[in-house]
């Protein structure tokens, strides 16, 4: 069974987001962990995340999140939940203040 946890600082950065964008988040990260305990090969999950120095990121909704796994464990640590600013997202995303109007 895989868990996720989040860091107080996650924790904190997630109550500050709208609750549309909280909720999509909140879903696509409990995706990602019931994604790790499935039967999908771990190499080939792993292969489909984006990278970075700590760990892995994502992006979602305008909010970009950095999360760490602990492939034995089947732990998913969100570390930072970020907002894009507003020239890194795509027109009609949903952001903390609503969506951006299409150009």
């Amino acid at each position: 069974m895989s868990r996720l946890f989040y860091s107080r600082r996650a924790e904190r950065q997630l109550q500050r987001l709208a609750g549309e964008v909280r909720v999509h988040l909140e879903t696509h990260l409990e995706n990602l962990t019931l994604l790790m305990g499935s039967a999908v090969p771990l190499a080939q999950f792993l292969a489909r995340l984006e990278r970075e120095e700590d760990g892995f990121v994502t992006t979602v909704e305008g909010v970009r999140v950095s999360f760490a796994l602990d492939t034995v464990l089947r732990v998913l640590l969100v570390h930072c939940i970020e907002p894009l600013a507003d020239d890194k997202r795509a027109p009609g995303a949903i952001g903390l203040h609503g969506a951006l109007p299409a150009t």
